[in-house]
């Protein structure tokens, strides 16, 4: 049972003890949802049961707590059935569902709510923005709500200025930027404050056109703003721009996101691209986040024009099936700007000029250090062909420049794996201690003609290398490596054998895998293999029964094992196989 609280009773209480915090609930003791916002104080909770409260919310500068039933309960039924609906003030200057405006502090809460309906705040110039909400000068959190059906000129979601919100745990869909954007971060220069958003779930919203009913514009916007953009998910939606975050002179960082399945859709008859993050003059810190199955028309992160004596941090993110059908690199993008990359996993990246990474030296001073990464089965294709362009790492240099590419792993990488462009006195791009998919080293026609591994460019110093692949590397420690669910070792046949057997291994996403036979004392026998297991379809593995030195073994049983090569924990597979001699 609910504790009531009779409003004369509440009165009372605020007049004789104005210092303590007054607990409303709506529509029991207020029959709107503004009205007990208005009549609140510093501190009060309002809490409001159920129903459809057809209303906009001007909230005033004290700081207190709005919330549904599901901030108590947790019963997401109650979050649902309680609507905040402004559609009838679409005509008002002020239409946002939430407008703060009056100074809060993160002390004011507001969670547990349907926003919708909102059409947002109506600046000089006669547009609007902030469809569901509208924040200046404040710094409110924003916990738990489901942000829909709202609609603006831009920024349809929310928009924010001279403010430091805390944003988390809310689903934003469907709503309509009938110009461009959904999130706006903008102008806070307070160095010691940063908006956070993090734990949302954005998913499709869409623009005014009919025939294209795509959003058009940047999922978030940061214009110059600091901000810390962490775990949240970003899936299953298609547009133009940024389908992620563009970042203007921003500050922060972007860790643990996951982008997947996020489309280029061009728009019709203009000239529109698609990435999915563009850091300009930013000092963002890029971590532990995943692209997976996206199409983009430029690369999928552009760093570009960063100061020099900042080096932008890009470690242990995960790219996998990301497609650019323009002609520039696919993955990430370095362009005038100094950048650390490391333990990052770039698999079956396809691209023109590079599949993976490209980068740019345009001026003096900029530098790239390249550690501890992985590039496995990365593609140049364009336009339906294979190009001679690179498909793991090109750098192209126009002016003498600083970069190392140490302690890599790069294996079934097409054409040329790793390549330099430079248009001006000849260099050399220092690749030494790279592991290239194979102990005899990088293929290249007349430096290492023997070698099996990935093919390497000219100007490219890559003796010595590893023999085998790096160890120590800090592969990324969030779920975004194979689980056992998705991949199977299938049983040998024929078994038992006598002269060979075959091991079939098939994976769900294309990963490297290390097959191994261990012999009943726990001793391994021989390693059978180790590469790339391509999507769906699958490797075979053949044993014929020999040692590592090509010795038969005797009669007996045998362990096959099979493990999967980036996981902090690969959990291996294991068949057992008869050798009858």
């Amino acid at each position: 049972m609910k504790k009531k609280t009779a409003f004369s009773t509440l009165i009372l209480l605020a007049i004789s003890l104005p210092c303590a915090a007054v607990f409303f609930e709506v529509p029991d003791d207020f029959a709107t949802i503004g009205e007990a916002v208005y009549y609140s104080g510093q501190g009060d909770t309002i809490l409001v049961h159920p129903g459809i409260y057809r209303e906009r919310l001007i909230l005033p500068g004290h700081d207190f707590l709005l919330v549904s039933d599901f901030y108590f309960s947790h019963d997401s039924s109650d979050l649902y059935n309680t609507v905040i609906d402004a559609s009838d003030f679409a005509e008002e200057d002020t239409a946002s569902v939430l407008t703060f405006v009056h100074g809060n502090s993160r002390a004011t809460v507001v969670s547990g709510f349907i926003l919708r309906g909102g059409h947002g705040f109506t600046h000089e110039s006669g547009r609007t923005s902030g469809g569901a909400i509208f924040i200046t000068g404040s710094h409110p959190m924003i916990l738990s709500n489901v942000i829909t059906e709202n609609e603006s000129h831009y920024f349809a979601a929310i928009s924010t200025e001279f403010s430091h919100p805390h944003i988390a745990n809310n689903h934003i869909y469907g709503n309509q930027a009938n110009e461009s954007g959904l999130i706006y971060f903008g102008y806070d220069s307070d160095l010691d404050e940063e908006t956070i958003f993090e734990w949302n779930d954005i998913s499709q919203n869409y623009g005014p056109h009919p025939d294209w009913p795509y959003l058009i514009g940047d999922i978030i916007y940061v214009n110059p703003c600091g901000v810390r953009i962490r775990f949240n998910r970003f899936h299953d939606y298609r547009g133009t721009w940024a389908l992620g975050g563009l970042f203007y002179h921003a500050w922060g960082e972007l860790v643990g996101n996951r982008f997947e399945r996020l489309t280029y859709e061009p728009f019709p008859g203009a000239d529109t691209f698609a990435e999915i993050v563009h850091l300009y003059h930013s000092r963002i810190t890029l971590r532990d986040n995943l692209f997976l199955d996206c199409l983009v028309s430029h690369p999928a992160i552009r760093i570009q024009n960063r100061p020099q004596a900042v080096p932008c941090q890009i470690e242990r993110n995960w790219f996998e099936n990301i497609r650019n059908i323009g002609w520039e690199c696919t993955a990430l993008n370095v362009l005038h700007a100094s950048a650390t990359i490391r333990d990052n996993v770039f698999i079956q990246c396809v691209g023109d000029i590079a599949g993976a990474i490209g980068i740019f030296f345009g001026q003096q001073g900029w530098r790239a250090t390249i550690e501890g990464n992985h590039f496995f089965a990365n593609q140049n294709f364009w336009q339906g062909e294979y190009h001679a362009h690179t498909s793991a790492l090109r750098v192209t240099g126009t002016v003498p420049f600083s970069c190392t590419v140490r302690n890599n792993w790069f294996e079934g990488n097409r054409r040329i794996a790793v390549d330099l462009e430079h248009y001006s006195d000849p260099q050399d791009l220092d690749c030494r201690e790279n592991y290239w998919g194979d102990p005899s080293g990088p293929y290249h026609p007349t430096q290492n003609p023997e070698g099996r591994g990935d093919t390497v460019g000219d100007h490219v110093l890559f003796e010595p290398w590893l023999t085998e692949p790096p160890t120590g590397s800090n592969v990324p420690s969030l779920p975004f490596a194979l689980s056992p669910q998705d991949w199977k070792l299938e049983g040998a046949f024929p078994n038992p054998f006598n002269s060979t057997t075959q091991i079939r291994l098939i994976s769900s996403r294309p990963q490297p895998f290390e097959v191994m036979v261990f012999n009943l004392l726990g001793q391994r026998v021989r390693r059978l293999w180790r590469g790339i297991v391509p999507k769906d379809s699958g490797v075979s593995v053949s044993w014929n029964g020999r040692d590592e030195y090509g010795q038969a073994v005797a009669t007996g049983l045998y362990f096959v094992v099979a493990t999967p090569q980036l996981s902090s924990t690969p959990h291996p597979k294991v068949c057992k196989v008869l050798c009858l001699r």
